[in-house]
């Protein structure tokens, strides 16, 4: 069995990931954890009250719970977040992750990054590949670059083994719905609580959505692979614009959705579409669920709850 550490992974993302990870019943789990976990996981992890900074209580995490995979996922910004924000994010989480990757290649343990499938390429015409030059220009896609860069010093310098995911942009699936985790989540809080959402980005904005079902899956098949010391964009290779998204939900409820954008863009990425021919390449049979279908789900299950 995988003996697995999640760190950051009390989030949207690692809680999904845990959902299935556990449901396989071949993984040790221990994840550390500055909040409190969702009761649907009590007693099914080894559960470590800390944060990323405390090296010593991970050190021992990893001698004892005998950790072959750490899986990063800690982040504290967005792609809007400032540059104090980003110094805070350069103490609390990229330092303290440069001493856990050295960790990582001294006890040869897999070292596996949740990185951006957008932010760290910066605006780009064409559909992304890994192979991409890396330009970005938000602090957020920054500050992943920096680990990324590390991450590969690592690995030349002292061996590290390590796996660098670039997934775009996640929705659906198990969630905390008091926290406005992109677009869709926003959208479906909006519609709930029947307030209106406010759009910061220009509406012909183009994102590459991608539901977390699909995301989770591509992400353990490549755990279970045997490759190592490589960059995996995760998305679906299709693009939808932030207006189009909003008026999939408006047209089913117009008397719920309220959208108001802002005279006051944001910068951000205009257009990302990720490349997906290496993972379709190597995982042929991973889980495939379009936007629609996922888009549906979502619409049919609000329904019943408003």
């Amino acid at each position: 069995m995988k003996n697995i550490l999640l760190i950051g992974g009390n989030g949207y993302i690692g809680l999904n990931l845990i959902k299935d990870l556990l449901r396989r019943k071949k993984y040790n789990i221990s994840l550390l954890t500055s909040r409190n976990v969702n009761s649907h996981f009590s007693g099914q992890l080894h559960i470590i009250n800390g944060q990323i900074s405390e090296y010593n209580k991970i050190n021992s995490v990893v001698e004892n719970k005998k950790i072959d995979t750490i899986i990063h996922l800690a982040c504290s910004i967005l792609p809007t977040s400032s540059f104090e924000d980003f110094l805070k994010e350069q103490n609390n989480i990229i330092i303290p992750t440069y001493k856990l990757i050295k960790l990582c290649s001294r006890k040869k343990i897999m070292f596996v990054f949740f990185s951006s499938g957008g932010a760290v390429y910066g605006n780009s015409k064409k559909i992304i590949e890994e192979s991409t030059i890396l330009k970005p220009i938000s602090y957020y896609g920054h500050a992943k670059k920096m680990v990324e860069d590390f991450i590969r010093l690592q690995s030349y310098l002292n061996d590290l083994k390590f796996l660098i995911l670039r997934p775009s942009n996640p929705f659906g699936g198990y969630n905390n719905y008091k926290k406005k985790h992109g677009l869709i989540l926003a959208i479906i809080n909006s519609i709930k609580n029947q307030e209106p959402i406010n759009i910061f980005v220009n509406k012909n904005t183009v994102r590459d959505f991608i539901h977390i079902d699909e995301l989770v899956d591509a992400v353990i098949k490549i755990l279970e692979s045997k490759y190592s010391n490589e960059v995996f964009n995760i998305g679906t290779g299709t693009g939808s614009s932030i207006s189009e998204i909003c008026n999939f939900f408006k047209n089913i409820f117009p008397d719920q959705f309220y959208i108001k954008y802002s005279n006051k863009i944001l910068k951000d990425v205009s257009s990302s579409i990720l490349c997906v021919k290496k993972i379709d390449h190597n995982f042929p049979n991973r889980k495939k669920v379009s936007i629609k279908k996922g888009l549906n789900y979502i619409a049919e299950t609000l329904k019943k709850e408003i």
